[in-house]
């Protein structure tokens, strides 16, 4: 158990260290809204693996103190700090990785939570975790415009519903349908 939350905060730690470099890149790089809420998704989301990863290492070190065996080690380390009374009724604990905690089982069937893992872990991770998805999300929606789209330099213009069409300057013109066509053109005009 001690080993797998171990590799699980030093995974965590890994993975906040890569999206914190990807958001500060994203932020270096970033054109406008979508830019921003993408590096402050990617930040927010390293703050929430960074915290969670520091939890799974608290919590590691609780196991470990429960499990280490020898002169003293009844009731585990972590449910001493309950009080004299309630470690002698200690006979186990339990890990709950959602949200982070150790618990103490008590022989007459009774838990209780340890302060193994530090209260702002759960409610830190989960804000952020919250801020990650919100971003995320308002960063992958098209901004929507309240101008029309205008031409780039190497699209035609587009023609108004009143108006003929117009060329572009690189292309001859085109025959309008209530003119005849040109001696340029072998078509038949179209109607």
């Amino acid at each position: 158990m001690f080993l797998g939350l171990l590799i699980g905060a030093l995974g965590g730690a890994a993975t906040a260290t890569v999206l914190t470099v990807r958001g500060i890149r994203a932020a270096s790089r970033a054109g406008g809204r979508p830019g921003w809420l993408r590096a402050a998704a990617l930040l927010a989301g390293a703050g929430a693996v960074a915290g969670y990863a520091w939890g799974l290492l608290h919590l590691g070190y609780a196991v470990m103190r429960a499990e280490d065996g020898g002169t003293g080690s009844a009731p585990s380390g972590p449910c001493r700090d309950g009080g004299s009374q309630l470690a002698s009724q200690v006979n186990g604990y339990d890990v709950d990785l959602l949200p982070l905690r150790f618990e103490c089982r008590l022989s007459g069937g009774g838990r209780y939570l340890t302060s193994s893992v530090p209260g702002y872990v759960t409610p830190t991770t989960i804000a952020l975790g919250l801020i990650t998805a919100g971003c995320g999300a308002l960063a992958a929606t098209p901004a929507r415009r309240d101008q029309p789209p205008t031409a780039h330099r190497d699209q035609p213009p587009t023609a108004q519903p009143d108006q003929p069409p117009t060329a572009h300057r690189d292309q001859p013109p085109t025959a309008h349908r209530d003119q005849p066509p040109t001696a340029q053109s072998d078509r038949p005009p179209v109607a």
